[in-house]
C-alpha cells in the first residue's frame, strides 16, 4: 500500500490522529508486559536455559543418589543472565516502546514490532523445542504478539499518529 506523507499539522487534524481504539489496548498489553515480565521465570525462560545445558537432564536426575532430604540446585549464572536477558528485552524494550506510542514518536512501530518479535520468536523457538502440549498455555500469547505485530504494520491510526502518512486512497 502507497502512503502519503502528511506535514504535522495535517497530520494532528486528520480523524484518525492519537492514541484511541485498539492502539489503547495495545498501550495497556505494554503496561503488563512491563509489570508483568520481571516477576520470574516463566516457561519460556526455562527453556531457553534448559536448551543452553543448564539443567540437570532427566536421565542423570531418574539415577541421581536419593536423599533423605531434597536437596535444591543452586541457579547457575547462566539460568539467571537467560532470566534477566529476557527480563532485559522483555521490560525495557516494553518501556521504550510504551513512552514512543504515547510521544507519538516516528520511532514507535520499528522499536514495536523489534521487541515484539523478539519476544514472538521466542515463544515459537520455545514451542519447537518442546512440543505443544508443554507450552499450551502460552499459544494465546504467541498469537497475541503475531496479530499486535500486524496491527502496528497495517494500522491506519498508528501511521497517522506516528508517521504522520495515510494511504494514497485517504489523499485529501
Amino acid at each position: 500500500m502507497a502512503w502519503v506523507k502528511l506535514t504535522y499539522e495535517q497530520a494532528r487534524q486528520h480523524h484518525l490522529y492519537g492514541i484511541r481504539g485498539w492502539s489503547i489496548v495495545l498501550a495497556i498489553f505494554l503496561v503488563v508486559t512491563i509489570v508483568s515480565a520481571p516477576s520470574g521465570p516463566t516457561a519460556i525462560q526455562r527453556q531457553i536455559a534448559r536448551i543452553a545445558g543448564v539443567f540437570v537432564s532427566e536421565q542423570k536426575a531418574a539415577t541421581a543418589e536419593v536423599r533423605d532430604t531434597p536437596r535444591q540446585e543452586p541457579q547457575s549464572i547462566r539460568v539467571q543472565s537467560a532470566h534477566w536477558t529476557y527480563v532485559l528485552i522483555a521490560t525495557v524494550g516494553s518501556l521504550l516502546a510504551l513512552v514512543l506510542l504515547l510521544a507519538k514518536h516516528r520511532l514507535f512501530i520499528r522499536t514495536y514490532v523489534t521487541v515484539a518479535s523478539i519476544g514472538l520468536l521466542l515463544g515459537l523457538f520455545t514451542l519447537a523445542e518442546t512440543g505443544i502440549a508443554s507450552v499450551i498455555p502460552y499459544v494465546g500469547l504467541i498469537l497475541g504478539k503475531g496479530m499486535w505485530i500486524v496491527y502496528a504494520l497495517r494500522s491506519k491510526r498508528i501511521r497517522v499518529t506516528t508517521l504522520h502518512e495515510i494511504p494514497s486512497a485517504d489523499k485529501p
